[in-house]
């Protein structure tokens, strides 16, 4: 028989690692619930959503959901994009854009 334990806890994320050099790994265990700390997205994590959604977006994905290319060139001009790979890329989201037209 199946019992389930109605916790409060959302998700329990594992990580395992061994130190350099070491033979044992260590297991770090931390428990995501409604009172954990959210700390703000930073705009590496920002771009590379972006960077997913027009990769769905380009093969016509079923799980894209509610962007679009407009959604995607919004959000990648509310960051500040300070390489050149992610200036390329919106250049590269752009010039799709007006491809589709």
């Amino acid at each position: 028989s199946i019992t389930t334990d109605y916790s409060k806890d959302w998700l329990t994320i594992s990580v395992r690692h061994k130190p350099h050099g070491e033979k044992q790994s260590i297991l770090n265990e931390y428990v995501v619930d409604e009172t954990s700390e959210r700390l703000e997205t930073s705009d590496n994590f920002k771009f590379i959503s972006n960077v997913v959604a027009f990769g769905l977006l380009v093969n016509k994905s079923d799980y894209i959901e509610k962007w679009n290319v407009n959604t995607v060139i919004e959000n990648l001009n509310s960051m500040e994009l300070v390489d050149n790979d992610k200036i390329e890329f919106s250049a590269l989201v752009q010039g799709y854009k007006e491809y589709m037209k």
